[in-house]
């Protein structure tokens, strides 16, 4: 492979990254999570979240002197860059459910496209991608939110699945409302018939 045809897998490959998070955080953001807007604003600016007038009667400056005295004291832009990055991945654990339903689609594509790389030239974040869906693949039974990332299924979606009259998405659940488990075997199986069937 030439550089060139490397060069445009890495251009398709930052791409996909750059959309895979960024779908992340509109779905945050149309979730209306006003946490998110306040923390990630705060990391990226925090005067932005203060009453400024307050800011400058406390220092005892005048607005013109502040961004003065700014320019002195602006944080380092690694260091910045780590805040923000650190707040992303805690939004991601925290709204798992959207990272699952919206950006799994992205990790197919990546694997394949990583694995036309040499190793050097492969990307390390989508390695780690690889082997969960290596891990993912290789399991029997699936718990909800792994089934959420096998077939980016949301949990909304398979409590319906689930509770339909006529061929209902088949379970297994030890007690009333105890934990919820699927084999894969069963799955795939009903999966099939769906697609057939043209419920799917």
């Amino acid at each position: 492979m030439n550089n060139k045809e490397i060069a445009s897998i890495k251009e398709v490959i930052n791409n996909l990254l750059e959309l895979r998070d960024e779908e992340f955080y509109n779905s945050v953001i149309a979730r209306e999570d006003i946490h998110f807007y306040r923390d990630m604003v705060s990391n990226l600016n925090e005067e932005n979240s203060l009453d400024m007038s307050l800011v400058y009667e406390q220092l005892g400056i005048s607005e013109e002197d502040y961004e003065e005295m700014k320019e002195f004291t602006r944080p380092n832009e690694e260091e910045l860059e780590e805040k923000i990055e650190n707040q992303f991945y805690k939004y991601r654990e925290v709204h798992s459910d959207l990272w699952t339903l919206y950006v799994s689609k992205y990790d197919k594509p990546l694997v394949k496209l990583n694995n036309l790389l040499s190793d050097k030239e492969q990307y390390d974040e989508i390695k780690e991608i690889e082997k969960e869906m290596v891990k993912l693949n290789n399991k029997k039974y699936l718990t909800v939110k792994e089934f959420s990332e096998k077939y980016n299924i949301s949990k909304t979606s398979q409590q319906n699945y689930r509770g339909r009259l006529y061929d209902p998405l088949p379970y297994h659940q030890k007690v009333m409302n105890g934990k919820i488990t699927y084999l894969v075997e069963e799955v795939e199986k009903w999966f099939e018939n769906q697609h057939k069937s043209g419920k799917l």
